[in-house]
């Protein structure tokens, strides 16, 4: 059984992720990073209010690919453009207001020009977005220079953070989408520990324990852990507020990043190393299930549907209809 970790380093699709920054400079450092992972063609959505940050960490998206010249807010040219490894075009999209004010910047053109947009205010234009945009939110922290980004994105995977795609992640994953609960620690392709408990308890007695004890019994100290991962769902709704939580506030005191993995998708990872279809099921109660489709091939999970609940018969008339068009069930 493949344990939640696992999954997640093996799910390549939607993803969020929260990181710290405690001051400009930080930022800027942030937006680097990031830049270093980027081949073009990546939009950047910025989300948040005055002085939040948005123009501090497309400087170091700039610096990161090359540009040095001063990169200020085109708070009235509306689009500025700067060349260094690729092209960036910075967005400010605070005056716009409806589609024709969109169409007069050129956005959508530019949408097809091969390089990065880092878009200011994209609150303004969020129906116009493309669906594979990252989205970045930003929020003021604890402090007057703290900022919380909160990235919602397709196609990165964490590990660009702080390894530079090195697999020797140290992750603490932590699943309480159902009546069972579980926490596992993974790092270099190995489970070094592994909790499971399904007893009467609510998660809220029961996880932190279980964290503590999957940590002390692979005598890992929680400081040394690089990521926190946690089912975000499908599930029980207070199952999953639990985990989220949890896993929020220990990523908050460590000032390392969190992600969510979906639980069906997870689910389906335990049949990565078979070809043919998987069907994802939970029970969703009053006659219905979570559920999702999924491909395998070649130890390779593809999406076929969101994450949905529907009723258990529109679930089985779907897979007879799909298994009588002779394509589903076989290769």
């Amino acid at each position: 059984m493949w344990t939640l970790a696992e999954k997640y380093l093996a799910c390549s699709e939607v993803r969020n992720l929260t990181y710290v920054t405690h001051s400009p400079r930080e930022t800027e450092v942030l937006g680097e990073k990031i830049a270093q992972q980027l081949s073009g063609g990546e939009v950047l959505a910025l989300f948040g209010g005055m002085g939040m940050g948005k123009t501090a960490f497309t400087r170091g998206l700039a610096r990161g690919l090359g540009v040095e010249d001063g990169v200020s807010s085109p708070t009235f040219a509306l689009v500025h453009e700067y060349h260094g490894l690729m092209p960036i075009f910075h967005f400010d999209m605070f005056r716009v207001d409806g589609w024709d004010d969109l169409y007069s910047t050129g956005f959508f053109d530019y949408l097809n020009c091969g390089g990065v947009l880092g878009i200011e205010w994209s609150e303004n234009i969020e129906n116009a977005l493309p669906e594979n945009a990252v989205r970045i939110e930003i929020s003021r922290g604890a402090t007057e220079d703290e900022r919380i980004f909160f990235f919602f994105f397709f196609f990165f995977f964490y590990r660009w953070i702080e390894h530079g795609g090195d697999d020797s992640l140290r992750i603490l994953a932590i699943d309480s989408s159902a009546g069972a609960a579980s926490a596992a620690i993974w790092e270099d392709g190995k489970r070094l520990g592994e909790f499971f408990t399904n007893t009467r308890l609510t998660h809220s007695q029961t996880l932190m324990p279980m964290i503590g004890g999957v940590l002390d019994c692979a005598r890992i100290p929680l400081d040394s852990i690089d990521l926190f991962a946690v089912s975000a769902g499908p599930g029980s709704f207070t199952g999953v507020r639990i985990g989220v939580a949890s896993v929020k506030g220990l990523a908050m005191a460590q000032r390392k990043p969190c992600v969510g993995v979906s639980t069906l998708e997870a689910m389906a990872h335990n049949l990565a190393h078979m070809d043919g279809w998987i069907c994802a099921v939970m029970d969703a109660r009053c006659g219905q299930v979570y559920n999702a489709l999924f491909r395998a091939q070649e130890g390779t999970i593809t999406r076929i549907t969101e994450d949905r609940a529907l009723a258990i018969v529109d679930l089985v008339a779907e897979l007879e209809q799909l298994e009588r068009q002779k394509s589903l069930f076989s290769w």
